[in-house]
């Protein structure tokens, strides 16, 4: 039976006061750790009283009694656990932790021994738990708007959206929301029927522009509701006027299109190649070698929505000339009747004018000019479909004059000089003749006259005679003669 540790203690403190008589006291410390045996007993730490003490009875060499009294302190084993968590990195006691590479969450349990204060051993335990930065992904879709549990923000716009918190371990982590945002939207579609055409509308047939709607839901997630507004617009056949006028100098028909749509495509029959250089053209300049019907095709586009189409004959131009022809060429007071003739190229019709006055409409025409004109003009005015021209004539009435003196005194100042002034004459000879028939002067030349003598010698006054012989411009190749006499004053 064990003895209490109350009592062992009790009977140590009074063996220790009161040593027997004739018996040699040895007193004894010591200090252990968590336990100690002491003969049959076992003592251990306790937190109320650390302090054992026990007297042991020992017969020295002496054979007297010897009195040991050993007293013993038992201190404790000490322990301490720590439980941490950490971002990818921690210190503990000059031992570094880090997270392995690839890893977002590491977990490490170390233990370490030293001495406490009291001399016995102290265990220390460490249970890490490294978190590391990290990002995750989430992935939604949705129609229109989108609420995010992360942040608790509502979304309008897709795309890639993040959240940035803090896991356990207090690192960032960092949340990204891929969202894929439909919408319930409303598309408009513009687009044309032709006034008497059928348009197909989804289910419906419509034969006049407007705005139509048609409701329907997407085929894939997340099938949100749309609308399509159809806006409808009803085209008239395009109208078609051609402006059309000749570039008579340079023999050019000239087209100009008035119409409202702008796709214009050219043809022509026969099929004529000058048309490729105005394919599309609102204006275009032809000659046709033959008669040529072209045809525009107008529309509002190239697909042929509501066309529409117009000919247009055109015909090859050839250069109008204006030609008169007189005969004869000449007209004199001798002969005032003269045809005119026209010998244009190219003209369908024509108008005389003679001074000025519409004369004649006729190819040919007969006329006599006034005994007392000088001139007849003529004018000419040729045409055809599409141009006309001009030929201008002045017709010189000739007539064929001599203003000759029938006296003159050399030794005067004045018509010292016999001679003639003509008008319209082409050859000219003058010879002067005594009344015995002796010639005493001869010329060629009208400008020149006779000065009265002859040989260098004075001639005699008295009755002289000349003979002129000249051409005149109207009969240029006919001679004719003039005679008449002259008095020769002294």
């Amino acid at each position: 039976m064990r003895t209490p540790l109350s009592l062992l203690l009790l009977m140590f403190f009074f063996l220790a006061l009161v040593p027997a008589r004739g018996q040699v006291v040895v007193q004894r410390d010591s200090t252990v750790c968590d336990s100690i045996v002491w003969g049959d007993t076992v003592y251990y730490f306790t937190s109320t009283n650390p302090n054992y003490w026990t007297t042991v009875h020992h017969v020295d060499t002496l054979n007297s009694d010897t009195l040991l009294r050993w007293t013993f302190r038992i201190n404790s084993s000490t322990h301490s656990d720590d439980s941490v968590v950490a971002c990818n990195r921690f210190l503990w006691n000059g031992i570094s932790f880090s997270l392995q590479e690839g890893l977002h969450l590491q977990d490490f349990d170390t233990m370490l021994l030293s001495t406490n204060i009291a001399g016995c051993p102290h265990r220390k335990t460490l249970r890490l738990r490294l978190y590391g930065t990290d990002t995750t992904y989430q992935d939604a879709v949705a129609c229109d708007q989108y609420v995010w549990d992360e942040d608790g923000e509502t979304y309008f716009e897709g795309g890639n959206h993040s959240y940035r918190r803090q896991n356990q371990g207090g690192c960032d982590s960092i949340v990204v929301l891929r969202l894929d945002l439909h919408r319930s939207s409303i598309t408009e579609r513009y687009d044309s029927v032709c006034h008497g055409n059928t348009y197909q509308f989804y289910d419906r047939f419509l034969t006049h522009g407007g705005h139509y709607n048609q409701n329907y839901v997407s085929a894939v997630a997340p099938y949100c509701d749309s609308i399509i507004v159809l806006i409808l617009t009803e085209l008239m056949p395009p109208t078609i006027n051609f402006v059309h006028w000749v570039d008579c100098e340079r023999l050019k028909h000239c087209v100009t299109v008035d119409t409202q749509v702008d796709y214009l495509e050219w043809s022509s029959v026969p099929n004529d190649s000058r048309t490729a250089a105005h394919f599309h053209s609102r204006y275009i300049e032809l000659n046709p070698a033959q008669p040529t019907t072209y045809t525009l095709f107008a529309d509002y586009l190239p697909q042929l929505t509501c066309p529409n189409s117009a000919d247009i004959q055109l015909e090859p131009l050839h250069p109008i000339v204006a030609e008169i022809e007189v005969v004869p060429p000449h007209i004199s007071d001798k002969n005032l009747r003269f045809e005119a003739r026209d010998r244009s190229q190219n003209a369908t019709g024509r108008v005389w004018l003679v001074d000025g006055e519409e004369y004649s409409y006729r190819t040919s025409f007969s006329y006599e000019a006034s005994p007392f004109a000088d001139s007849v003009v003529l004018d000419l005015q040729v045409y055809n479909q599409f141009c006309s021209d001009t030929a201008h004539m002045v017709l010189n009435v000739f007539r064929a004059r001599t203003f000759t003196a029938n006296a003159f005194t050399p030794e005067a100042k004045t018509n010292n000089v016999f001679k003639t002034d003509w008008v319209g004459i082409e050859t000219f000879e003058m010879d002067i003749f005594t009344r015995g028939g002796v010639k005493v002067f001869h010329t060629n030349d009208i400008n020149q006259g006779w000065d009265g003598t002859h040989q260098g010698k004075l001639c005699p006054g008295g009755s002289y005679v000349y003979i002129i012989h000249y051409s005149d411009e109207v009969t240029p190749r006919t001679i004719h003669q003039l005679s008449g006499s002259v008095l020769l004053i002294r």
